[in-house]
């Protein structure tokens, strides 16, 4: 496998095919969610109703609004209606971050299904690839997709739960020189993972194969080139590790000016400061996203180029012309006898 052939490939295939972009967007939404609610602590009590000046320092000089609602939080600790309230914002975070990461879930599997499609049919020859074409192939695949990346985010649950204990046994017992040990261990078996799941997803969208079947052939594939898919793999995240790392440095530019202000320790500067800061902060997420954008999908190029050369499928001689074979030269006429 010539790994130079599929990193330049993939860049050549989404830098023609910009359409692909926008499923990489697509395909890293919600990489990591979460969502918590918490509240606490009180403040001072009250001594009389809001509004009438006998309130605590913290509540007198507030605005009348405020002062009733701080004076409603009061009276629900003091009926203990307040833990209803409590319940039911906790319940709806919870709700919330559900049917979010539910939201994600489908985009990404949308995203990553027009992926793989529009990098096969790019280096099957196709000169025009659109966004329509993509999305309505996209369907065809989608739900046993989703099927395959919801029964892997629960196993990876249960896994992380069973995990959990003996690494923290290992930790405490080894004064942390075992976790030491274990974090190079643990990312191998998750780089490992990753491959498989990458090569299963593309047996399942590129040669239309169910579940079961993708992943025998996935683990045919991981298994017999062993060598050739832990180098790509090294390389690819590597590489993504490099990027991300490289991304996030210009955060510390943005926020310099902010940081610059306050030392100032003047109102005039600490605001100047937080305004560059923010604009700065604003145009740095526009540009992480396009960024972020791209990097997928180049990722999801590359293991796409990375399944077709493991199952022997080449690029297409009009979309990578070899230099013409230049004619053999004639030679010259014998002499009659």
């Amino acid at each position: 496998m010539d790994f130079g052939e599929i990193l330049s490939k993939a860049w050549k295939i989404i830098w023609k095919h910009k359409v692909l972009w926008i499923f990489g967007l697509l395909a890293s939404c919600g990489a990591g969610n979460s969502g918590g609610g918490g509240g606490g602590g009180g403040g001072s009590r009250f001594n009389g109703a809001p509004g009438n000046g006998s309130g605590g320092d913290f509540t007198r000089n507030l605005p009348l609004w405020m002062q009733n609602f701080f004076f409603q939080i009061q009276r629900g600790f003091e009926d203990g209606t307040i833990w209803i309230y409590i319940v039911l914002i906790v319940l709806g975070l919870i709700l919330f971050s559900l049917l979010l990461s539910a939201l994600f879930l489908v985009l990404r599997t949308v995203g990553k299904t027009a992926l793989i499609r529009g990098t096969w049919r790019a280096d099957e020859g196709q000169e025009k690839i659109t966004f329509s074409d993509l999305l309505n192939e996209s369907w065809h695949y989608f739900w046993r997709v989703l099927l395959f990346s919801v029964v892997l985010g629960i196993l990876g649950m249960i896994l992380g739960f069973i995990l959990i204990l003996p690494v923290i046994l290992v930790t405490v017992f080894t004064l942390g020189c075992g976790l030491l040990c274990l974090i190079p261990l643990l990312i191998a078996i998750n780089w490992s993972i990753q491959a498989f799941v990458e090569l299963t997803v593309a047996a399942m969208v590129g040669e239309d194969l169910d579940i079961l079947k993708a992943i025998e052939r996935a683990w045919e594939l991981l298994t017999g080139n062993l060598g050739s898919v832990a180098l790509i793999t090294l390389i690819l995240y590597v590489g993504r590790f490099i990027i991300t790392a490289i991304t996030i440095a210009p955060l510390l530019l943005v926020i310099t000016p902010a940081v610059l202000g306050i030392l100032a320790d003047t109102r005039i500067a600490t605001i100047i400061g937080l305004a560059v800061s923010g604009l700065g902060f604003i145009i740095y997420i526009l540009l992480a996203i396009v960024l972020s954008s791209g990097v997928q999908a180049y990722f999801g190029a590359a293991w796409t180029l990375v399944f077709r050369r493991l199952t022997g499928r080449e690029a297409d001689t009009l979309l990578e012309p070899s230099p013409e074979t230049p004619p053999a030269p004639s030679l010259p006429d014998e002499p009659a006898a």
